[in-house]
């Protein structure tokens, strides 16, 4: 979950979260954007940065993978949550305008 990646996060700084995506970012050799979207959950890192964070952080590989794919799937199921939430006001919106349409038309005939 969430929690184990800020876990994670902390424990690479010493107990702080601020600053700890640069501080992997320069342990494992890679952009700190690239940590950036792991940590958002719209990447993953590669199996090569996870064998080396393992190396680095003394964490099992198989510890790290579950980390950063339990945080993928969160993002990914808050993100169909907010489209689902979306579509759903758009169809309202649509039935509103419909609605509104059909009442311009009663008016119009009836004036007519």
């Amino acid at each position: 979950m969430q929690e184990k990646l800020e876990e994670f996060f902390k424990e690479i700084n010493g107990g702080k979260l601020r600053g700890s995506q640069k501080i992997l970012a320069d342990a494992v050799g890679i952009d700190v954007t690239a940590v950036s979207k792991w940590s958002s959950g719209v990447a993953s890192p590669s199996e090569d940065n996870i064998k080396k964070m393992a190396r680095i952080f003394k964490k099992s590989q198989e510890e790290l993978t579950e980390i950063f794919a339990d945080n993928s799937k969160i993002q990914n199921y808050k993100k169909q949550n907010e489209i689902d939430f979306y579509k759903k006001e758009l169809a309202l919106r649509d039935k509103i305008i419909e609605l509104l349409e059909e009442k311009i038309r009663r008016f119009e005939n009836s004036e007519g």
